[in-house]
């Protein structure tokens, strides 16, 4: 569906995704995953962040998870962080000139990935 609303992607993996359309662009953007057999959709994770020119803070819950895998990009602009606490602070290489992302992946004591959530982010300063 292209319509903006939230659809139920085939299974890759043994994970359902989760993604949400940009009317009239013909991209989608996946939000959240979880493993197979989980019912409805993935649950609330408090996805915050704020990027003000090189300096990016990002919150989350960390929803049983043992680490959180952060990554803020904007084009070339990059950086990543592991947290513990659902709060990492990070310094992009540039500032945010491009539209970009904050992905996280949540990561079990195994260092598996056992759920990720993320959301496209415009070009500049942001909080959301």
């Amino acid at each position: 569906s292209r319509s903006g609303h939230a659809i139920d992607v085939a299974e890759v993996g043994g994970y359902p995704g989760y993604a949400g359309g940009y009317p009239g662009s013909g991209c989608f953007s996946v939000v959240g995953v979880q493993p197979a057999g989980s019912a409805g959709t993935p649950r609330s994770t408090g996805l915050h962040v704020t990027v003000r020119g090189t300096s990016a803070t990002v919150r989350v819950r960390m929803l049983g998870a043992r680490a959180a895998e952060v990554t803020v990009a904007h084009g070339a602009a990059d950086a990543s962080a592991v947290t513990t606490t659902g709060r990492a602070t990070l310094r992009l290489s540039g500032p945010p000139a491009e539209p970009g992302y904050v992905l996280v992946r949540y990561r079990d004591g195994a260092g598996r990935v056992i759920g990720a959530t993320g959301e496209p982010l415009p070009s500049g300063d942001v909080s959301r």
